[in-house]
């Protein structure tokens, strides 16, 4: 399933934690990606940023 379908879900159940208003969205949306089985981080692409990178100054 998508996160979309979840949404109504993880609204709910969001609600009764204590997150501060200005990352609620963002526990909502991470919530309904966890329930559809997906990790919160997987939308992101890592393979473009390889493992060691040099610093630069």
């Amino acid at each position: 399933m998508n996160p979309e379908d979840y949404i109504a879900e993880a609204l709910a159940l969001v609600s009764g934690w204590d997150v501060e208003a200005e990352d609620f969205a963002q526990a909502v949306n991470e919530q309904a990606q966890l329930m559809a089985g997906l990790h919160p981080d997987a939308s992101l692409d890592l393979s473009q940023y390889p493992p060691y990178t040099a610093l630069r100054f």
